[in-house]
């Protein structure tokens, strides 16, 4: 008897059960994939910047997206140096460059990302601006020091006016 026999196999009506039960993409990714096929359509090396407040989904969203044009997504939270949105720069432009040089598109996702792009001089070929469905969950509404940063930014950078798509 092998190893796995005893396990029963599951019948359609459990995968089906199991199956509705994953997450769907949400509409808006449509909206979203919609507006980038025109920029993307041959797959050239371009830069696409998603940015929104904390806690929006920008990195799932990033991660839906380069799953859908088979490329590279760069999260900034990854190289945060320490609370308050400060980054490992030098690192994050590095790695931008290295996925343009590989021929194909790279979205890169964070909070605070019209500065980032700022302090490392690249512009995005393609700003999407992610905004939280329930504003009150936003950081910035929060009264504490990531609330005042973000507020800043958004007054310095205006990221939802500049955004080539926002939803």
């Amino acid at each position: 008897m092998g190893e796995f026999e005893h396990i029963k196999a599951p019948t359609r009506e459990e995968i089906d059960a199991w199956w509705n039960q994953m997450p769907r993409a949400l509409p808006e990714y449509c909206a979203v994939v919609s507006a980038l096929k025109p920029i993307l359509f041959n797959m050239t090396p371009k830069i696409v910047a998603i940015d929104g407040p904390n806690g929006t989904g920008k990195t799932t969203l990033g991660r839906y997206l380069s799953y859908m044009f088979n490329s590279s997504l760069i999260e900034t939270d990854l190289f945060s140096r320490r609370p308050g949105f400060e980054y490992d720069l030098e690192q994050i432009r590095k790695l931008i460059y290295r996925r343009v040089e590989g021929g194909r598109p790279v979205f890169v996702e964070g909070v605070t990302i019209l500065k980032i792009f700022d302090s490392i001089s690249i512009e995005p070929d393609f700003h999407i601006y992610w905004e939280n469905v329930h504003q009150s969950d936003s950081a910035v509404d929060r009264v504490d020091r990531l609330g005042v940063l973000l507020r800043r930014y958004c007054r310095k950078y205006n990221p939802r006016e500049r955004a080539n798509f926002a939803i």
